[in-house]
């Protein structure tokens, strides 16, 4: 944060889990739709593109995994 509002991204994050589990806990969803190029899913050496964008969303609870 920088002046007391958000400044970007600090790092990339996991979120792990089961994810219809992780969708019902979904409580808000954002207006601010946007196109990207990054994301994907997989395991061990396998990763595929999974994610070009969408919205903020805050969910109610989660497990986020990081280094």
């Amino acid at each position: 944060m920088k002046g007391g509002k958000f400044a970007g991204m600090i790092r990339d994050i996991n979120l792990v889990g089961n994810l219809y589990k992780t969708l019902l806990g979904v409580s808000m969803i954002g207006k601010d739709f946007e196109l990207k190029e990054v994301g994907g899913c997989g395991k061990e050496q396998t990763n595929i593109r999974s994610c070009h964008g969408g919205p903020h969303v805050l969910v109610d609870e989660l497990t986020v995994g990081g280094r």
